[in-house]
Parts: structure tokens; sequence; C-alpha cells
């Protein structure tokens, strides 16, 4: 009987692990400007605005929110996601540079 117990708690706590690890994981991944307006709630998004619930933590759900339900703020979104996409883009060109000119080093020696 003790040993069902402890069992338990452990399967209890590698799930409560794996749902915190999942959250921090999932929270970490959302580098888009979209979600200035939004918070994220486990498996659904509130828009910060009107209060809203959306099912699932997809960008897509929410740029459509915006753009159907507050245009204002979707023409911003719009504007941020352009800064944000250009800074990815020049940073991402930034290491892939860097990263060639090395294994060109390489090469050389």
């Amino acid at each position: 009987m003790i040993f069902k117990v402890h069992v338990l708690c452990i399967i209890n706590i590698i799930i409560i692990i794996i749902i915190i690890f999942t959250v921090i994981k999932r929270k970490s991944l959302r580098s888009s400007p979209i979600w200035k307006f939004f918070s994220i709630h486990g498996t659904f998004v509130v828009c910060k605005s009107c209060g809203k619930t959306l099912k699932g933590v997809k960008s897509t759900n929410a740029e459509s929110h915006l753009a159907c339900m507050h245009s204002n703020i979707f023409s911003k979104f719009m504007l941020e996601r352009k800064k944000w996409r250009n800074y990815r883009e020049t940073k991402n060109y930034y290491i892939t540079s860097i990263k060639t000119s090395k294994r060109k080093q390489r090469k050389d020696i």
C-alpha cells in the first residue's frame, strides 16, 4: 500500500515537472510581437484589449482576431512585425556570415 502511494506521488511530480517545462519552453518560443497584445494561459490566449479568449496558442489565430476586431491595434502590430522581421533577418544574416567566414578560415589552414 505504501509503495503504491509513493509511486503515485512520483508520477504526479513527474507530470508537474513536464507541464512546467512545457509552459516555460512555450513562452520562450513566443518572440513574435503579436504576444504584446495577448497573454498566454496554458492552451489558450486572451486578448489584452477586449478580454476575448481564443483556443490554441497560435499566432495566426491572434493575428486574425486583431485584424477583424481591432484594426487600429492591428496596424500597430503590422509595423512592429515588419521591424521584428527585418531585425531577425539581419541577425540571421550576421550569424550566417560569421559561420561561413569561420568555415573558410578552417579550409584555408
